[in-house]
């Protein structure tokens, strides 16, 4: 155990080869373990050191392509491409996806490849609003489907085609993919997936201005989230939450529900999403009067943002004092 973990010390303090000698000498198990631990430095740092969580990942990549441990290969390159994509590094994003579907067709494993393949790319080029690159895949997602043995790949591949009902606001063919894919993610025992379809119900039922079925269905998700302690997951669903405060105009409870968010979010140190809750809480009290307090969370998530370095969060943030200043009639403010 000593050895072991001098070894994975040894990788992640240097530019670490792993030599056909050093394989052989600790053996493919403890290889499969040093993967495996590299990968969980890598999802444990991503918030807190990019740095080593990117060359964590690089590294657990290399290793795991010598030792043909295809698991490890896979969940690399998707961290990789998670990490790519969340970065706004599109074309190294997509390489990763392209190799993750090559990993899977080569080894003939058409349940991955649905689940992790096609899903993961017809995701991304939702996220960058490529839909006719998304209905491709899509496409090829169905015409898989008869390969797989997975309950869980229809589901994955109907709450794909909702999420790309939901971009077009095809809202009730959304709905119709999401209640299809319920009962395949149950039989499949995937409640984490279940919780996901439960989210974008609520999305879809939003836009359709339906607020009690929406409300209904982002605290069917919490439940499961709270359920399963994925607290980042709990945040999101707190802003989905507190958005239909918004909308229906109940600014109290409105800013309570982004407190809740605020507060999950500084407890598992997420800089970016804290920026994002920074301005929603400052919306908040703005929309409750409470200007003071406003400005107090509005300067948090400014100075969060360019300590991060955010250029998304940057314009939201300027965009969002632009439009206090202006209701206010403070238009030199509003031009600087």
């Amino acid at each position: 155990m000593k050895i072991f973990g001098f070894f994975l010390i040894l990788m992640l303090s240097s530019n670490y080869t792993f030599s056909r000698e050093l394989k052989e000498y600790y053996g493919i198990g403890d290889s499969i373990r040093v993967v495996d631990s590299l990968i969980k430095i890598a999802n444990d740092s991503v918030d807190t050191d990019s740095l080593l969580s990117k060359q964590s990942a690089k590294d657990a990549y290399a290793m795991a392509l010598q030792i043909k441990y295809i698991k490890g290969q896979a969940e690399a390159l998707m961290f990789m491409a998670s990490y790519s994509l969340k970065n706004e590094e599109y074309l190294a994003s997509l390489d990763y996806h392209f190799k993750i579907i090559d990993l899977y067709e080569r080894n003939l494993d058409f349940d991955n490849l649905i689940n992790y393949g096609y899903t993961r790319i017809t995701q991304f080029f939702l996220q960058i609003k490529d839909y006719d690159l998304a209905r491709k895949y899509l496409d090829q997602m169905f015409r898989l489907l008869p390969k797989s043995s997975y309950p869980s790949a229809k589901g994955n591949a109907c709450l794909c085609q909702a999420k790309y009902y939901l971009a077009l606001h095809a809202d009730s063919l959304a709905i119709r993919s999401l209640y299809i894919s319920i009962p395949c993610f149950q039989k499949a025992n995937d409640l984490l997936a279940e919780a996901a379809v439960y989210k974008y119900l609520g999305d879809a039922f939003v836009q359709t201005k339906q607020y009690a079925n929406a409300d209904f269905a982002y605290r069917t998700s919490i439940s499961i989230f709270s359920q399963k302690q994925k607290l980042g997951e709990l945040a999101v669903m707190y802003t989905r939450i507190a958005h239909i405060y918004q909308i229906l105009e109940n600014n109290q409870k409105n800013l309570e529900y982004n407190l809740n968010a605020l507060h999950i979010r500084e407890k598992i140190h997420q800089p970016l999403l804290i920026a994002s809750s920074f301005l929603n809480v400052g919306e908040s009290y703005w929309l409750l009067g409470r200007k003071d307090s406003a400005n107090v969370y509005l300067s948090k998530a400014l100075n969060l943002a360019k300590q991060i370095n955010s250029t998304y969060y940057l314009e939201a943030i300027y965009y969002e004092l632009y439009d206090f200043a202006n209701s206010e009639k403070r238009y030199q403010d509003a031009l600087k």
